[in-house]
């Protein structure tokens, strides 16, 4: 076996599609749906007292945006037993 050229530390590691995907790519989106989940199971969700309806028109400029942002009201739900 040869000697090994080249620097011999890794300085980029590369996560796109193909052979080099992201290994941790479906535990972090697991781990997001799960978040999601937990987020909706503890807390009632509500448009705060001012908003009377969610406004889904779009800004269109470099990238498609809410010309409204959406604003939750978020109350803890009470324990269960």
């Amino acid at each position: 076996m040869g000697a090994v050229l080249g620097p011999k530390e890794i300085r980029m590691l590369p996560f796109g599609a193909g052979r080099r995907y992201c290994p941790g790519a479906e535990l972090g989106m697991a781990h997001v749906g799960y978040f999601v989940a937990a987020l909706l199971r503890e807390f009632e969700w509500t448009l705060p007292v001012h908003i009377h309806a969610i406004d889904l028109s779009e800004n269109s400029n470099f990238i498609a945006m809410m010309k409204t942002p959406l604003k939750a009201r978020i109350t803890p739900r009470a324990p269960t037993v």
